[in-house]
C-alpha cells in the first residue's frame, strides 16, 4: 500500500509532477485543441473531423477567435495556461488531502501506542511498596497446651462441731452418732478457727483464642500445702492443709501480650488433726470455686501468672478416741465424732510453658 507525499513521490508510487510543457503537449493531444471558439475545439479522434466546443453564455464577442478578426491583447484568453493552472490546483488539492490523510493516520497510530505504554510506564515508575510497612507486627499467641509450677500462700478457716461418748472395755456406754448439723450443737461443742501457711505444685492447661482478642480455656492444678492453724478448748489440736487440687474453666481477654481472664470451677482440699488428747484423723473436702487472674507473656512461649482463688470447702466428718485420763483406752475410752468444713483463699504465682500452637 503506497501512502502519498510520504518521502519522495517516486518511493510512495506516485508519478511526478508534469511540467508546463508536458501539460501543453497532452493538452494538444486530448479531446480539445486550443484553436476555435474560446480556443477550444473538439477533435474527433476517429475522422479528424473538428467541433466545436459549445458556447458559453453571455457576451463572447471580444473571445472569438476567427480569420479576419483578432481580440485585442488585454483580452485574449490563453487556454493552455488556464488549463495549465487548473491542472496544478487539482494536483496540489490531491496533494494536500494525501498529507491530511497521512497525518490523520499517523495521529490515531501515537494515541494507540501512547494508550498501551503510557499505563505500563507509570506502572513501572510507580515505587514498590515498602514491605516492613504493610506487615504488622505478630499478636502474641496464646492459643495451645502449657505446663508449669506455682508458688503462693494460703490462708484458711476450719470449723465444725464435735460429740462425745464413753466407751468401757470397748462396749459403748454413751454411744456418738453422725453429725447432720452443727446449727443446734451446744458452744462448748463447737469449734472454729484459721490458718495460714505456704503451698508449691504445678499446672497443666489448654488456651484456645474463640477469637482474636477472646480466650477460654481449662486448667488443672495439684499442690503440697502447709496452711495450718492451732485449736484450743475441748478438741484442742492442731489443723492443717496439706494437700489441694483444682479444676477450672476460664475465660478472659488478651491485650497482645498480657490476658486478663477469670475463672469457676472445683477445689479438692485434704486436712490432718493432731489432737491434744490423742484424736487424730484426717478429712476430705470439696466445693465450688472462683477466681481471677492476669498472666503475661515474657517470651513467645513463656509467661508469667498471678491469679487468686476462693474455694469454699464442704463438710467431711470423722471419728477419733480420746483419752481423758491416763487409764488405758482399751479399758476407758472417749469416742469422738467431728464435723468439720471450711474455706481456702490462695493466690498463685506460676510460671508456664506453652507447649505448640493447634
Amino acid at each position: 500500500m503506497h501512502f502519498p507525499i510520504l518521502g519522495h513521490r517516486a518511493s510512495l508510487g506516485l508519478k511526478a509532477r508534469p511540467s508546463d510543457h508536458e501539460i501543453q503537449n497532452s493538452l494538444t493531444d486530448s479531446k480539445y485543441s486550443t484553436s476555435g471558439r474560446y480556443g477550444l475545439k473538439n477533435l474527433d479522434s476517429a475522422t479528424g473531423a473538428s467541433e466545436e466546443a459549445p458556447e458559453s453564455p453571455g457576451n463572447t464577442d471580444l473571445l472569438r477567435d476567427t480569420d479576419s478578426q483578432k481580440a485585442p491583447m488585454c483580452c485574449r484568453f490563453d487556454t493552455t495556461q488556464f488549463l495549465i493552472k487548473r491542472y496544478r490546483r487539482s494536483q496540489t488539492t490531491v496533494y494536500r488531502m494525501g498529507v491530511l490523510d497521512m497525518r490523520s493516520v499517523f495521529l490515531g497510530v501515537a494515541a494507540i501506542v501512547l494508550g498501551i505504554v503510557t499505563p505500563t510506564v507509570a506502572a513501572d515508575m510507580t515505587p514498590a511498596p515498602v514491605v516492613e510497612d504493610l506487615v504488622a507486627a505478630p499478636a502474641a499467641q496464646w492459643s495451645g497446651f502449657y505446663v508449669g509450677a506455682h508458688a503462693g500462700y494460703g490462708w484458711g478457716n476450719r470449723n465444725g462441731c464435735g460429740d462425745i461418748g464413753i466407751s468401757l472395755l470397748n462396749f459403748n456406754l454413751i454411744p456418738v452418732f453422725p453429725i447432720e448439723s452443727c446449727d443446734a450443737a451446744p458452744d462448748e461443742f463447737t469449734y472454729d478457727y484459721d490458718q495460714a501457711g505456704g503451698l508449691v505444685g504445678f499446672q497443666a492447661g489448654y488456651n484456645w483464642m474463640a477469637t482474636e482478642t477472646f480466650l477460654v480455656g481449662a486448667e488443672f492444678s495439684a499442690s503440697i500445702a502447709n496452711i495450718t492453724g492451732e485449736l484450743d478448748g475441748l478438741f484442742g489440736g492442731v489443723g492443717t492443709w496439706d494437700g489441694l487440687a483444682t479444676a477450672t474453666a476460664k475465660a478472659g481477654f488478651t491485650f497482645d501480650s498480657i490476658l486478663v481472664y477469670g475463672e469457676a470451677g472445683l477445689g479438692f482440699a485434704g486436712s490432718s488433726f493432731e489432737g491434744d488428747l490423742g484424736c487424730n484423723f484426717e478429712m476430705n473436702h470439696v466445693g465450688p470455686l472462683a477466681g481471677a487472674g492476669v498472666s503475661v507473656k515474657v517470651t513467645d512461649s513463656m509467661s508469667l501468672d498471678l491469679k487468686y482463688q476462693h474455694i469454699w470447702l464442704g463438710a467431711d466428718q470423722a471419728q477419733c478416741n480420746s483419752t481423758a485420763t491416763a487409764i488405758d483406752p482399751a479399758f476407758l475410752a472417749i469416742p469422738t465424732e467431728l464435723r468439720t468444713e471450711g474455706s481456702l483463699d490462695v493466690v498463685k504465682l506460676g510460671l508456664n510453658f506453652q507447649l505448640g500452637n493447634p
